[in-house]
């Protein structure tokens, strides 16, 4: 059983301690729930911003648990921009039925904290064609130069 993500296993593997990582890891009777999804955005992915969809028609307010802006919207809005990032977006941004997760996200993404936490804290994300604020040449550039001035 491997015991983090496939690009770090990866590493390990190339780093030659992947066999003693994989005798320290989870022992092979211990249970795991694994999701296997048949698209980048998956079943789980989609009925999970659809369970929003009906929690946002549900409240009175703008946010998942009503007019405050929780920590609920904090997990919300990492969760949604990573799924945009990742060019997955299509979950609320064209299905016609997802109209209150796109407001929702409009909203918590025009948040300052959120625009000064991702879009302007450099090299927070590598760039992504997925995410305006995020792509072209100026942005890759930017994310470049930021990595290189951390490595020196």
């Amino acid at each position: 059983m491997d015991i983090t993500n496939g690009r770090s296993m990866d590493l390990f593997r190339r780093l030659g301690v992947i066999d003693a990582l994989r005798r320290e890891a989870v022992p092979e009777d211990h249970p795991v729930s694994v999701i296997w999804v048949d698209t980048l955005l998956g079943r789980e992915m989609d009925a999970r911003v659809g369970k929003l969809e009906a929690q946002l028609a549900s409240r009175d307010g703008p946010w998942a648990l009503g007019e405050r802006f929780t920590l609920a919207d904090v997990m919300w809005t990492v969760s949604l921009f990573r799924m945009k990032w990742l060019g997955i977006g299509g979950a609320w941004e064209e299905d016609a039925s997802r109209g209150k997760v796109r407001s929702y996200v409009e909203r918590a993404f025009a948040r300052p904290s959120f625009r000064t936490g991702v879009f302007d804290w450099p090299g927070a994300y590598p760039p992504s064609p997925h995410v305006p604020e995020m792509s072209g040449i100026g942005a890759t550039i930017r994310f470049l130069l930021e990595m290189f001035r951390r490595n020196r």
